[in-house]
């Protein structure tokens, strides 16, 4: 699938899957960034998509970030956003951690939707009980 995209700076690095079968493309910092300790920092990536009805993005962390405690918020790009993609990065190490222009510091994973609208007729018997009600 072809996904339309547009830059917002001349420096962006389009993303890219690392191998031919990758679901994820890989998304690089436009500058260096300075990530204290639990302090969300926004990071610009560059670029905007178009993305088709039906068509979610999600923007995800990647595992070489999280092993080193640098960890990416989950999100989403729904068909309708064309403004520049930004991802929110949480450093959870005491240290302060620098991340440098180029550097991965995301991933988008694209997926198809089912579109729903909720109607209040449903009769739930069950009620509560979650979150580990039925054991271990």
């Amino acid at each position: 699938m072809k996904i339309k995209f547009i830059k917002f700076n001349d420096d962006v690095k389009i993303p890219f899957a690392a191998h031919y079968n990758d679901s994820g493309l890989d998304c690089f910092a436009l500058d260096d960034y300075k990530l204290k300790q639990f302090k969300p920092v926004l990071i610009p990536l560059g670029f905007g998509i178009s993305l088709p009805d039906g068509i979610e993005c999600q923007l995800r962390g990647r595992s070489s970030n999280n092993i080193k405690g640098i960890i990416t918020q989950f999100g989403t790009i729904d068909s309708g956003y064309r403004g520049e993609i930004k991802a929110c990065l949480i450093n959870l190490t005491p240290d302060d951690i620098l991340i440098k222009k180029g550097d991965k510091v995301c991933q988008l994973v694209f997926s198809s939707f089912v579109q729903v609208d909720l109607v209040e007729e449903l009769n739930n018997d069950r009620k509560e009980g979650g979150f580990g009600s039925t054991g271990r």
